[in-house]
């Protein structure tokens, strides 16, 4: 492409990424130089071309050098062509944090903007932060894009909007920020926009702004002539050395010899690009990092990969997205032939238990003619799971005491043994308390330190809450012996739990290495029913845009509650024994909760406990924090 010298330059014009090379010097590395994200050259060149470009959309993953591109492009407008400018972050807190560290130390040392050169350096006010004058009339403002004044008010010609993913989805009467904030360069004919983020799921905002764009992807050019994007699931691990095969002409290449091939921005696979009404268009490029040669290897990104797999579903999504740069695609949640996981079980007892277990945890569902219970067993850092024993404790509960007295029974009775030797007794518990025996359960709690009433919630919490735990409150028990007394109750994000499980199962189904043990074992009863009701649910999109599990008709899914509850136990504890205090400090209502450390028990009570006074006193660690 032959590039023109636009018409406002009143300087010796020089596009965006020669200056950069020629200017800039980073104080760790030295001068600034695309050796080690040539992916970035492009892009940067194509937004300081504003005669055939009126966006450019670039999608990389995190901590590869998105945000320098903006401030190379900031530094580069307020010398040529300073006017009102904006950028646009997820919160009004992240953008003052870029102006501060980042753009105004940048414009101050290379763009020579004058109302920065003051004779000694003074701390940067939240004023001065959000709105720096880089001339007569000109100012570059900073933004969040959950403020619709910061959207809709003056006019610029440059716009910056970063981490477009983690922007709100709609403005309460305001509509789309993004939409919002591109609406404010219609008065200007040379406009330019850049729109900057890490991939979140194929709906994503800058997955779909890069789909109205050119769509170029950064590629190795392979001998025979085509160019490959080499996705991470194209790159085969089975052998020692990973290679990845050319689809055009079935090359095997090694990471070294892809090192060795030219790397270039692939020809535009979108021949009719969005366009502004002058004709220019709108450039859009991906980048994935099994390219990014300098900064991981595809042996770092497999062992990444591993270790996300082990953990949790989210742990999964943080990889694809942050690391891989690719849309997360979330598995099919509907396990439709649940007989397959029949075929996966192992050939342990409650007797018998893998040596890795030190802990053991359970689960209780509350029916009006039942108890289900649930008991399963963790490794000490709580990434392998076996099932030790599912159980039925049958009465009608209003009526017959005795099925309290039998759960009770049952419970402190339980034990297991480990291969190597070891007993071991149920750790913690969380008991249902929703339905028709609210205050039972909670008078259960209130009786044995280590039996937890729980509630689950179901709506999604935001990214960064994302946690089985969503809170602990302190609650009153009445009728329990001669008095009253308060219980926590621990709120579980069951909707986080059950795509934890149905990522397993799908695991499981698939032959992969989930970490998740059944027994085929017959007393332990992890039968067709049990996986029946584990597998009952579907995850549908709610009309309010949230996604819930809902139950199948015709389906129990007592079981697959009563896993869930297990889970909220052995986090429970963990947040308990490591005194982690991460649990969410707003309550459901009274004050807030002041948990307690209980040491783990050697010897569960074999005691059934019908008043508090008969409970023995168990030594207690130091108190949480408040929460």
């Amino acid at each position: 492409m032959i590039y023109k010298i636009p018409a406002f330059a009143h300087k010796k014009f020089i596009f965006a990424d020669e200056w950069a090379e020629s200017n800039v010097v980073l104080r760790d590395s030295g001068p600034f130089s695309f050796d080690v994200t040539p992916y970035l050259k492009e892009p940067t060149r194509a937004a300081s071309d504003t005669l055939h470009n009126c966006r450019v959309v670039v999608s990389t993953p995190a901590q590869c050098g998105k945000t320098q591109l903006i401030v190379n492009l900031l530094a580069h407008m307020a010398i040529y062509d300073p006017t009102n400018s904006l950028v646009i972050l997820d919160t009004a807190k992240t953008a003052r944090r870029l102006s501060k560290n980042r753009v105004k130390p940048f414009l101050r040392e290379f763009a020579d903007v004058k109302s920065l050169k003051r004779g000694v350096f003074v701390e940067d006010r939240s004023s001065s932060v959000a709105n720096i004058s880089l001339a007569s009339g000109a100012n570059l403002l900073f933004g969040s894009s959950r403020s619709a004044s910061d959207l809709c008010s003056t006019p610029v010609k440059y716009l910056f909007l970063d981490e477009l993913d983690r922007f709100v989805k709609e403005l309460e009467n305001e509509g789309d920020p993004i939409l919002l904030a591109l609406k404010r360069q219609l008065r200007f004919r040379d406009s330019m926009a850049v729109l900057t983020s890490t991939p979140t799921v194929e709906e994503g905002s800058i997955t779909q702004h890069y789909l109205m764009g050119t769509q170029e992807d950064w590629c190795v050019k392979c001998n025979c002539g085509s160019c490959n994007a080499v996705k991470f699931d194209e790159i085969l691990f089975s052998d020692e050395t990973p290679t990845f095969t050319c689809e055009t002409c079935g090359e095997a290449f090694s990471e070294r010899d892809i090192i060795a091939l030219d790397h270039l921005y692939a020809p535009p696979k979108n021949f009719e690009p969005c366009h502004d009404d002058n004709g220019r268009i709108c450039r859009s490029f991906r980048v994935y990092a099994t390219l990014m040669h300098k900064i991981y290897t595809w042996e770092q990104l497999e062992k990444e990969r591993k270790q996300a797999e082990s953990l949790s579903l989210a742990s999964v999504r943080s990889f694809r997205n942050t690391t891989l740069g690719e849309p997360y695609t979330p598995p099919n949640f509907e396990i439709t032939d649940y007989t397959r996981l029949l075929i996966h079980r192992h050939a342990y007892t409650k007797d018998t238990l893998y040596s890795w277990v030190t802990d053991v945890f359970a689960g209780i569902d509350t029916q009006d003619s039942l108890f289900e219970v649930v008991i399963i067993g963790m490794s000490s850092n709580h990434d392998k799971i076996c099932f030790i024993e599912h159980k039925q404790i049958i009465g009608e509960l209003e009526f017959d005491a005795s099925v309290w007295g039998r759960l009770k029974s049952y419970i402190s009775d339980f034990r297991c043994k480990t291969v190597d030797g070891r007993t071991l007794y149920i750790n913690l518990l969380c008991h249902d308390c929703g339905g028709h025996f609210y205050n039972e359960v909670l008078s259960l709690g209130l009786q044995i330190p280590w039996w937890r009433p729980v509630k689950g919630r179901s709506y999604l919490m935001s990214v960064e809450e994302q946690t089985i735990i969503d809170r602990i409150s302190r609650k009153a028990v009445r009728g329990v012996g001669n008095g009253t007394g308060k219980v926590d109750l621990t709120i579980v994000n069951t909707r986080f739990c059950k795509d934890f499980i149905y990522d397993k199962l799908s695991s499981i189904i698939a032959n992969r290495d989930a970490n998740f043990y059944f027994t085929a074992d017959p007393d332990a009863r992890f039968d067709e029913n049990f996986f029946e009701q584990m597998t009952s649910e579907t995850k549908e999109t709610a009309a309010s845009g949230y996604t819930l599990y809902k139950l199948k008709v015709g389906f129990h899914n007592e079981c697959l509650d009563c896993t869930v509850y297990a889970l909220a136990a052995a986090e429970l504890y963990r947040l308990m024994s490591c005194k982690i205090a991460s649990i969410r400090k707003t309550p459901i209502d009274e004050e807030a909760p002041k948990q307690e450390i209980i040491e783990h028990h050697d010897e569960a009570p074999k005691q059934v406990f019908s008043e508090p006074s008969q409970i023995p006193k168990i030594r207690k660690l130091k108190k949480l924090k408040s929460l």
